[in-house]
């Protein structure tokens, strides 16, 4: 038999959702400025980069400024053990999206390189793909509730998503080491780290999955 459990403190409910879209909505501007950035990146418009990347550094900051208010606010008083880590690992995992979109926006600004037009293309599309992922999970937590089954149906679009991009990086990582020049690892790295923005997307959707499945009615 399965019981429904409270997930949060009485009187706390709104401030705890509230919070979540919050950080979510930072996380996703911060994953959309690295998008711009890397479109900016792949066509050599190096001021808009700069313009981007500190776009995506400040979305990221209000992104983790209102998890840490978040956290604060589960470890108030009367929250239930359970409930509490959840949702306090659920804030990490959503910000740990934003650091990722970070640290890929950084590695964009480091050296002005010209990307291989063929590469580029491959880039700005694994680029949207990535934003993709993150726009599904936004869409799962501006529906969080005691719908266990739509949810699961929902997390595994993620999942999807987040396929199709590791799929794109292996591809874009084939043709980039077709031909090894100085730049072939900066390049790279910066493949991988934008793959890595979807895998922390849907590492928050497993989280979902479980804390949905204690929400039931």
């Amino acid at each position: 038999m399965r019981f429904w459990m409270p997930p949060f403190a009485t009187g706390k409910e709104k401030e705890i959702l509230e919070g979540l879209l919050k950080i979510t909505d930072n996380v996703h501007k911060s994953v959309v400025s690295l998008d711009h950035a890397v479109n900016a990146f792949v066509k050599e418009e190096w001021p808009r980069v700069d313009r981007e990347v500190g776009a995506c550094s400040k979305f990221e900051q209000k992104a983790d400024d209102t998890r840490r208010l978040l956290q604060r606010l589960l470890y108030a008083e009367g929250f239930l053990p359970f409930s509490r880590e959840d949702y306090f690992n659920l804030a990490e995992s959503i910000d740990n999206i934003a650091d990722q979109a970070e640290k890929a926006s950084f590695w964009i600004s480091f050296k002005k390189i010209k990307v291989p037009k063929n590469i580029g293309v491959m880039l700005v599309e694994l680029s949207e793909k990535s934003l993709d992922t993150v726009e599904k999970l936004k869409e799962i937590l501006d529906h969080l509730g005691p719908k266990s089954k739509e949810i699961i149906n929902a997390t595994q679009e993620v999942e999807s998503q987040r396929e199709i991009v590791r799929d794109m990086t292996t591809k874009i990582g084939k043709e980039i080491f077709k031909k090894e020049g100085t730049d072939s690892f900066m390049i790279w790295e910066l493949v991988y780290r934008i793959m890595s923005v979807a895998d922390r997307a849907e590492e928050t959707a497993d989280r979902i999955i479980t804390i949905s499945m204690k929400l039931v009615e």
